[in-house]
């Protein structure tokens, strides 16, 4: 994929979710699991709604946190054994440093990543790291898998680029790794 390729694939920064979309009333996925990371992009309502999942499952926040710490040490592996040079994170959640791209990057300067979610204020804040970073090596899709003729669409677009490359993609956490046909008719 070229770079005009990519750029049709990501959201352009410019492009703003109106204000009416982000409800910070109501409890997010996105910043519930921000909370449970001890980011500072959380309301109260998401603190509440964390809290008492964690009095249910006390072990909810070391999980979570576990989870991420083996999201990157899986995406700073695949880079440094050469094993993939794009990565694609799918329900990425809120920016939390270090990020995917921050680490692949760290490893492979030249990495892509893009990041796909639904979420309203996760695409607000993803739009505004991606302005401070390299928009020519790191995208923003909005999609929704449970939407999935939209989300086909995205997946197509998204396809053609990883393909070019050998590939990981973050997915619910958990991260595999994919190596392109060598015949791309095999595939």
């Amino acid at each position: 994929m070229d770079t005009a390729d990519f750029d049709r694939l990501a959201e352009t920064p410019r492009r703003r979710l109106p204000v009416s979309e982000i409800h910070t009333d109501r409890p997010s996925p996105a910043r519930i699991y921000d909370y449970w990371l001890g980011g500072k992009n959380n309301y109260p309502v998401d603190r509440e709604v964390a809290e008492t999942i964690m009095a249910l499952a006390p072990t909810t926040r070391t999980s979570i946190r576990e989870n991420r710490d083996f999201l990157l040490r899986a995406v700073r592996h695949l880079a440094e054994q050469g094993k993939s040079t794009s990565f694609l994170d799918i329900g990425c959640g809120l920016p939390f440093a270090p990020n995917v791209h921050e680490v692949a990057q760290s490893v492979i300067p030249d990495a892509r990543v893009a990041y796909v979610d639904s979420d309203p204020i996760v695409l607000r804040h993803a739009h505004a790291l991606m302005e401070r970073s390299d928009p020519q090596h790191i995208a923003v899709i909005h999609a929704d898998l449970r939407q999935p003729r939209r989300s086909f669409a995205t997946r197509t677009r998204c396809a053609s680029w990883i393909s070019k490359s050998p590939s990981a993609s973050c997915s619910s956490r958990c991260c595999t790794s994919s190596r392109p046909p060598k015949n791309p008719n095999d595939s």
